[in-house]
C-alpha cells in the first residue's frame, strides 16, 4: 500500500495498492517494479495536481469509474484529469477524459480540436483491446520461440 502526498498542501490519499497501480498503468509499474526509490516507499508526493483530480485519477484505476465530480466544474476536471491520464500513461482515461470534452457545449472550436487531436494521440483503447492484442502476439511469438528451441 502507498499513501500520496497531493499537491503544495500535501493532502493524503491513503491506502492505495500498488498492485491494482501496476496492473493499470505503465508509470506505476515501472515506479514501482524497478528499483526507483518510490518502490519500497510508504509515501510518495505528487506535486503537480490537486487533491480532487488526482483522486479521480486513483479512483478511476481502482474501479474503472470515471467521476468527474458535480456538473458546475467537470469540464475543467475532465481536461485536468486528461492531462493527468497522458502523464500517468493511462490512454483509456485519457480518451474517455476527450470523449466527455467534446460533449461539452461550451467548449470552443479550438478547444475541440485540440481535444480531437488528443483523442488521436492516445489511440483508441476504449476496451484495452490494443494492449491485450500486444500481449497476445507476444505470447503466441514466445511459445512458437519455446517450441522451435525444444525440437
Amino acid at each position: 500500500m502507498v499513501t500520496f502526498l497531493v499537491g503544495d498542501d500535501e493532502e493524503r490519499v491513503e491506502h492505495v495498492s500498488k498492485n491494482v497501480l501496476c496492473v493499470r498503468s505503465v508509470f506505476f509499474r515501472t515506479m514501482f517494479g524497478i528499483g526507483m526509490k518510490e518502490r519500497d516507499a510508504a509515501e510518495v508526493t505528487v506535486r503537480n495536481t490537486d487533491l480532487a483530480t488526482f483522486t479521480a485519477l486513483v479512483r478511476y484505476l481502482c474501479t474503472d469509474q470515471l467521476d468527474l465530480g458535480e456538473e458546475e466544474g467537470r469540464a475543467q476536471r475532465a481536461l485536468d484529469l486528461r492531462e493527468l491520464a497522458q502523464m500517468y500513461q493511462v490512454p483509456r482515461l485519457e480518451l474517455r477524459c476527450a470523449e466527455r470534452l467534446l460533449a461539452v457545449d461550451r467548449l470552443g472550436l479550438d478547444d475541440r480540436l485540440r481535444v480531437s487531436a488528443a483523442c488521436v494521440t492516445a489511440g483508441d483503447h476504449r476496451d484495452g483491446s490494443n494492449e491485450e492484442e500486444e500481449r497476445k502476439k507476444e505470447r503466441k511469438k514466445e511459445r512458437k520461440k519455446e517450441r522451435k528451441t525444444s525440437e
